[in-house]
C-alpha cells in the first residue's frame, strides 16, 4: 500500500496512526 502523508507539521510528516516520522527519509508530495 502506497505511503499516504496525512498531514505535514514543522519538518515531520504523519504516516497513518500517529507515527510522526523525519520528512528527509520520504519523498514528500506537498499537500496543502
Amino acid at each position: 500500500e502506497p505511503q499516504t502523508v496525512f498531514f505535514r507539521k514543522e519538518g515531520w510528516i504523519d504516516s497513518g496512526g500517529n507515527r510522526w516520522t523525519p520528512e528527509k527519509h520520504f519523498d514528500i508530495v506537498d499537500i496543502r
